[in-house]
């Protein structure tokens, strides 16, 4: 019984990102976004992303973006993520991907169509909101754990 129990608190420790890290969902999105998911994985270098969320696909010149909302509750010292244009990007067309922490900008970091995904680490210095700004179709966000 005491290793069920050990076992059952052990997972929700890690479940809440006491221990390792979490995986929050946006309370709040605006603009053009595709959820990642194993049943719409999404390609960077012939390499398959199955989580995370991505510019959503369109056509036209139309700079498509997306905002997002977290509640971090002053809970967590950084985000790790990998950013970078899908495959079905415009080769040398511009991504951006912005980071703001209660309203102030942490990060910006930019890469181009045809580039090479980039791990990446925001600090969110136990803020209370994370606001992420994505722009450029097909952009994605993925292995997003906050720590």
């Amino acid at each position: 019984m005491k290793k069920k129990v050990f076992v059952f608190v052990l997972c929700t420790l890690l479940f809440m990102g006491v221990l390792g890290a979490a995986k929050l969902t946006p309370y709040r999105t605006e603009g053009t976004c595709d959820k990642i998911d194993s049943t719409n994985p999404v390609y960077i270098m012939g390499e398959p992303y199955n989580n995370g969320y991505r510019v959503e696909r369109g056509s036209g010149n139309y700079n498509y973006s997306f905002t997002q909302l977290y509640n971090l509750k002053n809970n967590y010292r950084s985000l790790t993520c990998t950013i970078g244009p899908s495959d079905n990007v415009e080769i040398g067309k511009n991504l951006t991907f912005e980071f703001y922490v209660d309203n102030e900008k942490i990060a910006t970091y930019k890469c181009v169509g045809g580039g090479f995904p980039e791990d990446i680490e925001v600090p969110l210095n136990y803020g209370r909101q994370l606001k992420l700004y994505v722009s450029g179709k097909n952009a994605i966000i993925s292995n997003m754990d906050f720590k």
